[in-house]
């Protein structure tokens, strides 16, 4: 195997690596999804070079599809109370699909 196949093969199954790699294409695609999910307004809390996902969980990892995590969103409700809220995006990062959101109050 040549040195650059064998340095993606274990990226690939390493969770880190593999989803540091593909972190462009979940905040590309779980961006918005989660942005749809509030039923009112929405607010972004991440900070300046902080990343909206801060935990990863391997979801297949014979498919390469991966949970990201994080909890920098704001919810309001129809009050006009906000909420902080912890969402998590599976996420095919082989074929760039997301597969599900979720979302719930609270933090990590």
């Amino acid at each position: 195997m040549a040195p650059a196949a064998a340095e993606a093969a274990a990226c690939w199954w390493n969770l880190n690596c593999w989803a540091e790699q593909n972190i462009g294409v979940a905040l590309n695609r779980c961006k918005k999804p989660i942005q749809k999910a509030a039923l009112y307004d929405f607010e972004w809390i991440d900070g300046f070079g902080e990343s909206k996902f801060d935990q990863v969980l391997r979801v297949d990892k014979n498919k390469g599809v991966i949970k990201y995590l994080g909890d920098k969103l704001k919810m309001q409700n129809a009050f006009g109370a906000w909420s902080n809220m912890r969402y998590a995006c599976d996420l095919d990062v082989t074929n760039k699909v997301v597969l599900g959101i979720e979302l719930k109050r609270g933090y990590l």
